[in-house]
């Protein structure tokens, strides 16, 4: 596994800072901090690009008056000059939109696009190299049919958007040949080339093709045999993840690229024992999303712990968590809105249910919580559990209820049962519960907190 160092950090409710958020650093005269690239790129006639240029020629850029708003898209860690000033002095709309390299998301897409159509134009977009500043303005110009290429680069006026494509997006082809013909500088950077490809590509695809309602996967971790969800909301694009396993942290990332999904939670369904979460890894890597837990763990970390019956949105859809105590003391249900399937994590297996012998375990919980909470949903209701080891994917209520060979029998039998199962311990306890206490995060001497199995 690669080493990723990583700390954790306030989830915004949006993976990019509100529009307009002026910096009050000082005008400094110094020109030591750009070097390169001192003539703005056109990428369109109303959009252009810059990169890294000294304060006093920003400024002589920026007082012609070409310009009507400016966005900035490094981040508060790099070295660079704020504009804010020079914007406030020319009456100059300005966005501080910081875009980290090693974040890029469809999610952080949708959030450039937004944001820059909102913005007057004639536009400036900025950033250290102009590599970001050329990725981000693309995707504005591929996404907003109104913001014809400028013919002014031999061949390019053809891309334009003929009339009955108003309301379209360019597609990736012609999109990644107008770069190519405006020799924009992402390009030539591997990684915001991809995302800029995946970006346009996902945009083609309707996540409502399977279902019109839901867009919904399961996966699979043969190591633990644990299932993975993720479900979205094909309109709004807006996500959940269910119990993410570290070892698929690429993976998952990659599958919520490509379909184009925006990551709004990351759900565990208790304190995992037999495997480690990806959750607070995946802040490394993503923005914008909080991962949950049950308010049964008060002092594990995660963003939001929530109770019973509250609702998780992801669009128009959501899942209500129900408390279902028993295999440990935080264990949570997630049922759909609809009550069509339910994610019931170790509480309820496939004719089985999760072991009692460990972390407060108490059999007689368990099993009025699987009653009350889970059989009584409809027995229509798809059940999907956290784990299976012998290739079965999902049951249904009314199937457990029948043929669950722990759940029915009476509590006394029940309870008798699980007293005496005589398992081993999971051989991954002592690493994964500690660590999954702190939202998949390992803490080293120092204090500090660092993705699990990095080494550096």
């Amino acid at each position: 596994m690669s080493a990723v160092r990583c700390r954790l950090a306030p989830i915004a409710s949006s993976s990019l800072p509100a529009l307009a958020a002026t910096s009050r650093l000082p005008l400094l005269k110094s020109t030591r901090l750009f070097s390169t690239n001192t003539t703005p790129k056109a990428v369109t006639s109303t959009v252009d690009v810059l990169g890294n240029v000294p304060t006093l020629e920003l400024q002589k850029l920026l007082e012609g008056g070409h310009y009507r708003s400016v966005v900035n898209l490094c981040g508060p860690e790099e070295d660079y000059i704020s504009p804010a000033n020079l914007c406030e002095k020319y009456r100059l709309r300005y966005a501080s939109l910081p875009v980290d390299s090693n974040k890029l998301s469809f999610g952080l897409g949708e959030s450039l696009v937004s944001a820059l159509s909102t913005m007057p134009h004639p536009l400036l977009v900025q950033c250290q190299s102009a590599s970001r500043a050329s990725a981000a303005a693309l995707l504005h110009v591929a996404s907003s049919p109104h913001e014809q290429p400028d013919a002014g680069s031999g061949g390019t006026a053809e891309l334009s958007m003929s009339p009955e494509s108003k309301g379209t997006f360019m597609s990736p082809t012609k999109a990644l040949k107008f770069a190519e013909e405006k020799e924009l500088p992402f390009l030539g950077k591997p990684p915001l080339k991809q995302w800029v490809e995946r970006y346009l590509c996902a945009r083609h695809v309707s996540l409502g093709h399977e279902d019109p309602n839901l867009f919904f996967r399961q996966l699979f971790d043969r190591e633990s045999c644990t299932f993975t969800y993720i479900l979205a909301d094909p309109r709004t694009r807006e996500g959940i993840i269910i119990d993410p396993v570290l070892e698929h942290l690429d993976r998952d990332l990659s599958l919520l690229d490509e379909y184009g999904i925006i990551l709004k939670y990351a759900l565990n369904t208790h304190v995992h024992a037999d495997h480690v979460t990806s959750t607070g890894c995946m802040k490394a890597r993503l923005d914008g999303f909080r991962s949950v837990l049950s308010s049964g763990y008060s002092s594990a970390r995660a963003d939001l712990h929530v109770d019973h019956d509250a609702k998780l949105f992801f669009g128009d859809r959501y899942v209500v968590a129900r408390s279902t105590p028993g295999h440990t003391p935080g264990c949570l249900t997630f049922v759909l809105d609809d009550h069509s399937k339910a994610f019931t994590g170790d509480a309820l297996l496939i004719r089985g249910c999760g072991r009692t012998d460990f972390q407060s375990g108490d059999s007689e919980l368990l099993y009025r919580a699987i009653w009350t909470q889970i059989f009584t949903l409809p027995e229509s209701c798809l059940l999907y559990p956290g784990h299976d080891y012998q290739g079965r994917e999902c049951s249904s209520v009314w199937e457990e209820k029948r043929y669950n060979p722990r759940l029915t029998k009476s509590l006394p039998e029940f309870k008798e049962l699980m007293a005496n199962l005589g398992l081993p311990q999971p051989k991954l306890i002592e690493v994964a519960v500690p660590v999954n206490l702190e939202d998949g995060m390992a803490k080293i001497p120092s204090g500090e907190l660092r993705c699990f199995g990095c080494q550096g």
